[in-house]
């Protein structure tokens, strides 16, 4: 079992993000029925290539920074201090870069809502989140995130009311993003760590020199997560990005708590580094958790697709039904990837972690080329939960290079079985509606689960035994 303390901090990080996501969620299912599929592609797209800068702003300091931290809290302020100054002064420079591109080079109205998103760059440049998770304290990102989103959406709702408001989307979110913010610093200073100005690039860079192969790491994942949304857009048209982009929304919002619950785990196996055994252990574990709880979800996510795309998103969308079908595969896949990544990232093996997305990236792009003229959405998914399957594959040969177990597959039995069984019952019961699929759906699996012995009640707290 993991420590308490990882479940602590991922029921306050992961419950955070969890709400934080529904927030979001909710915003994207306004703007998708507010705006039409041709538009709300544009935004996506936009959102999209957005994150790509987003990690150019950060520098790599969000993963690099955590264990820094983590080793050496009696050194937070000369470490954090230098490498804010900088980062902020770079992601000004950004910033005011798109916003002069958006406005002048790029097509439009996709260069104008880039250009208005760039402004939140500066956020990510004064971002503290990974001080706090270095510290291992995650309840600050968790309230920062959650009000940061739900500010964000009740700016939407005040702001965007037809299509012809779409520029004012990256507005709403620029205050959420500031919200945010501004909260994770005023919590970190009330745990005494009154962060100054310190301009000292020498200082810094050390840091960003060991946070270099992160970036280009970070950004070859991105180019995972969206070419395929990208590529839509070029060759087949906004509606068609408008179609992936909703069915994407349930696959995002999983891949953001299993990013939250790896990070709440990267602290821990970075103070372990010396203890092979316990950190092993402890590896073995979070990967059987995390694999019993993301598995059910992918089963789910693929059973329930038209009625999400219909139920939500409403009637325009359902061509994208296809695309979450297979999308829902990537779940399980991407749950099991990132602790090994994560690992990686613990034992500074920035160079693996680079090798493993430069081939995964060339993977997705050829896959993606070659599927998308011939199959449209259901080929640019498919290519995507391919290339997941690579991904993992390489990034848990590198984690055992330096020492970290494979996962034994007697451990993933008990919830590949029970997801098999909701599977099934699903399929057979054939509840019509999205409010009947998803509880059937978990009492099936729960179910299963405790009758396997992979769930057992603790008091009150179900705990699971993978």
């Amino acid at each position: 079992m993991p420590s308490r303390g990882i479940g602590a901090r991922f029921m306050a990080l992961g419950g955070g993000e969890a709400v934080a996501r529904l927030a979001a969620f909710a915003a994207t299912v306004y703007l998708a029925r507010t705006l039409s599929p041709a538009v709300y592609g544009i935004v996506g797209v936009a959102m999209g290539v957005m994150l790509y800068l987003t990690q150019l702003a950060d520098g790599g300091i969000e993963l690099v920074g955590v264990p820094l931290i983590a080793r050496d809290r009696d050194r937070l302020a000369a470490i954090a201090e230098p490498v804010l100054s900088l980062r902020f002064v770079a992601a000004l420079v950004l910033a005011a870069l798109v916003v002069t591109a958006g406005l002048t080079i790029l097509p439009q109205p996709d260069g104008a809502v880039m250009a208005s998103s760039a402004l939140a760059l500066v956020f990510t440049g004064l971002s503290v989140r990974w001080v706090h998770l270095g510290l291992e304290r995650a309840g600050g990102v968790a309230v920062a995130r959650t009000l940061g989103e739900l500010v964000a959406l009740a700016a939407i709702l005040v702001l965007v009311h037809d299509a012809g408001d779409v520029g004012r989307v990256p507005l709403a979110q620029f205050v959420g993003a500031g919200v945010t913010g501004a909260i994770l610093l005023v919590t970190l200073q009330h745990t005494g760590h009154r962060l100054k100005w310190r301009w000292r690039p020498s200082e810094a860079r050390p840091v960003f020199a060991r946070s270099r192969h992160l970036i280009v790491f970070t950004l070859l994942g991105l180019l995972l997560f969206n070419f395929d949304l990208i590529y839509l857009r070029l060759r087949t048209g906004a509606e068609a990005a408008g179609y992936y982009a909703a069915a994407y929304t349930m696959i995002s919002f999983a891949a953001n708590l299993i990013v939250a619950f790896a990070h709440t785990v990267l602290p821990t196996l970075s103070r372990l580094e010396g203890a092979t055994e316990e950190r092993n252990g402890l590896f073995a574990t979070v990967c059987a958790q995390a694999f019993a709880l993301a598995l059910p979800v992918g089963v789910g996510a693929w059973y329930v697709a038209s009625q999400v795309v219909g139920e939500i998103f409403g009637a325009a969308y359902l061509p994208g039904v296809v695309a979450l079908q297979w999308l829902a595969w990537s779940i399980p896949l991407a749950a099991l990837r990132e602790l090994p990544v994560v690992a990686l990232i613990s034992a500074g093996e920035e160079r693996a972690l680079l090798r493993v997305n430069a081939i995964t990236a060339g993977c997705n792009v050829a896959l993606v080329m070659a599927t998308v003229p011939r199959f449209g959405l259901a080929g640019a998914a498919g290519a995507t939960v391919a290339t997941e399957l690579i991904r993992l594959g390489l990034a848990t040969h590198y984690a055992r290079q330096v020492g970290y177990p494979v996962v034994p597959v007697r451990r993933l039995v008990r919830a590949a079985a029970a997801s098999g069984i909701m599977a099934v019952g699903l399929v057979t019961i054939a509840p019509q509606t999205l409010w009947s699929s998803i509880p059937l759906g978990g009492a099936l699996y729960g179910v299963a689960m405790l009758v396997f012995g992979g769930l057992s009640v603790r008091g009150r707290t179900p705990v699971l035994s993978v």
